[in-house]
């Protein structure tokens, strides 16, 4: 291979990562996968480390499990700075040694001699604690010797971070730097007993953060993601209820749009009168507003609302002509095409587009009130004839007339 050819290939391959750090096109892999950063990076590595474009891909190091992956604090954040990050070469790390992780190499971790008697995987420490053999001769993290009288380290790797907020009495015969209360809690006056905790934190000397869940419904028109469930919302004059929440999450939706990320439009006619969704015009026919549908693209629309999109079409091309709720267009008039020619309607639904409600609920409602009639007339019919009859019985019965009317008895000569 001639030098020219050489230069050119070694111009090529710097050709390759200088574009993919300048337009993001790089491999998404753990480590020295990802190109160098470029001229001028945002962020800068301390102890020699490099700056490479991309985020990290902790799983695939071969260091951390997923289980600390998934839940450790040193994890929880991203994995990048600014589409940055300094690679500490954490997979380069060896069985007894320390290192260096998270996005700036700020973390020092150390990896024990041994395998741990749990999956096999060797026991991390995190914050520079040392690995100690127990009774059974696995290792373990020892948090007391990194601790002091104002910061504790907890967790099974020395992950957590507590700062000390009192002091708590311990009983006879133990190490008192075991006895205090973390993150604002207070002792209860019970050496054994918990401490009584700050609302966003547990565990027995307050060492547990909890976590928030995070409110990640992708709410669309500045709808802004909220915890729980709709109470009320603005439209509740118009009689309309679309308040939908996923997962005790639903989206705060700004004046003009609903639904559960916000993405249908709705307008208001009038004083509150009407309103009209999916770009609907609000049309004034005398003294009540109406809807004037969008229609002649395949985002066609029907209804008193305009809430039924269009389901299938009569003719290939007319939008105008269409079928909603799964109805099933009629055969198109040769004579006059253009014509829509109605829609064999699925079951309990009916109009011109099958856009109106359904019919067997429209029954049914006037079949309960028929019963409910017909019950009422019965019981109303059955206390008449009672009453008559209790009546007729009042009329027709004779008086006690062989009672005594004073209660006294007389004596009678029968001589």
């Amino acid at each position: 291979m001639s030098d020219f050819q050489i230069r050119m290939g070694m111009s090529l391959i710097m050709s390759f990562f200088i574009i993919a750090s300048l337009t993001g096109l790089h491999p998404v892999n753990a480590d020295d996968d990802n190109p160098i950063c470029g001229l001028g990076p945002i962020i800068t590595c301390e102890l020699g480390y490099d700056c490479r474009v991309g985020s990290k891909d902790y799983k695939s190091m071969g260091i951390f499990t997923d289980k600390m992956v998934d839940t450790l604090p040193v994890f929880e954040n991203d994995s990048t700075i600014y589409d940055q990050y300094c690679d500490c070469q954490e997979s380069k790390v060896q069985s007894g040694y320390a290192g260096m992780t998270d996005p700036a190499c700020t973390t020092i971790f150390r990896r024990c001699p041994g395998p741990a008697s749990y999956g096999g995987d060797d026991v991390i420490c995190f914050n520079n604690a040392p690995c100690v053999l127990d009774i059974q001769e696995n290792y373990s993290c020892d948090c007391s010797k990194i601790s002091n009288k104002n910061i504790k380290f907890d967790g099974d790797h020395c992950e957590t971070k507590n700062f000390v907020s009192q002091k708590c009495p311990a009983p006879a015969g133990y190490d008192s730097e075991d006895f205090y209360c973390a993150n604002g809690g207070v002792c209860n006056g019970k050496s054994f007993d918990y401490c009584d905790c700050p609302s966003n934190y547990n565990g027995p000397r307050c060492e547990l953060k909890i976590e928030k869940p995070k409110c990640d419904l992708p709410c669309t028109n500045t709808g802004e993601c909220v915890f729980g469930y709709p109470n009320s919302n603005q439209y509740e004059n118009l009689g309309f209820d679309m308040q939908q929440s996923f997962s005790d999450m639903y989206c705060q939706c700004p004046y003009g749009f609903i639904g559960l990320l916000c993405s249908i439009e709705i307008r208001v006619c009038g004083a509150d009168e009407h309103y009209c969704l999916n770009d609907g015009a609000c049309v004034k026919d005398d003294d009540e507003y109406t809807c004037e549908c969008a229609s002649g693209t395949r985002d066609s629309y029907a209804g008193k609302n305009c809430q039924h999109i269009a389901t299938s079409f009569c003719a290939e091309g007319k939008y105008d002509s269409f079928c909603t709720n799964n109805g099933k267009c009629k055969a198109v008039n040769k004579d006059d095409p253009d014509m829509h020619p109605g829609c064999f309607c699925s079951k309990g639904f009916h109009g011109e587009y099958c856009e109106h409600g359904k019919k067997a609920a429209t029954k049914f409602v006037w079949v309960y009130m028929i019963l409910l009639l017909f019950i009422v007339s019965s019981i109303f019919a059955v206390l008449c004839i009672k009453h008559r009859n209790k009546k007729m019985v009042s009329q027709y019965s004779d008086a006690n007339v062989d009672a005594a009317p004073d209660g006294r008895m007389y004596n009678v000569d029968i001589n």
